[in-house]
């Protein structure tokens, strides 16, 4: 074995891996601090309306992500431009229609809810509400994803998401004491926010 010829494959491999391990804490940091601080009823009501959110909004466009991580390798190694230009358009058109998405399930939460699962998750409405609007920053993020990895920059993912882990651990504790499990949700919203912030300003200092 010559593992000097693939340094490459495994100085890129770091990263996604790093990531993942991020990534898994990320995942449930905010259901272990929900289920340890406010209790097994709020902890119900704040899972039950992740997974609705993650359903109806996150989970297509992570799947699309994994569509657009070859195509954005196929259009960089032809031409970086053209692969910044066909990055702009996906995020405007994912990102608006998942705007238009995440605001409809943000305004009739109580009815999706009550036709879904029945009136006495109700509860459930105001995280999913929250919730709803960190799903549109999650699905921007999944585009930022694919296109940081496509380039070649997988530190990018891995910073970000180490970003998103720490301003979820200082936001979290402040939030969940005073507003509950809305408060979790605001957090978790806060902290895909900055991913998507820090993501983009990578992107956009990207030298050709």
């Amino acid at each position: 074995f010559k593992w000097k010829k693939i340094t490459n494959l495994t100085s890129y491999g770091k990263w996604i891996w790093g990531s993942s391990i991020i990534t898994l804490i990320l995942n449930q940091l905010d259901k272990v601090l929900v289920a340890k601080f406010l209790g097994t009823n709020e902890f119900g009501l704040y899972q039950v309306a992740s997974r609705v959110a993650q359903l109806l909004i996150s989970d297509g466009v992570t799947a699309l992500g994994q569509f657009l991580f070859p195509t954005f390798s196929d259009k960089f190694r032809k031409s970086y431009k053209d692969a910044k230009v066909y990055f702009q358009k996906v995020i405007v058109i994912v990102g608006a229609t998942i705007a238009i998405l995440a605001v409809a399930i943000s305004l009739f939460s109580d009815t999706i809810l009550s036709l879904a699962l029945g009136a006495k998750w109700l509860p459930a409405a105001p995280i999913l509400q929250i919730l709803s609007i960190g799903m549109f920053f999650g699905a921007c993020i999944a585009v930022l994803v694919s296109f940081s990895r496509a380039v070649g920059k997988p530190q990018f993912v891995t910073q970000a998401v180490l970003v998103q882990l720490l301003t979820l651990s200082i936001t979290a504790p402040m939030l969940i004491t005073t507003l509950e499990s809305v408060g979790m949700a605001l957090a978790s919203c806060i902290a895909m926010l900055s991913t998507a912030i820090f993501l983009t300003v990578k992107i956009l200092k990207m030298k050709n």
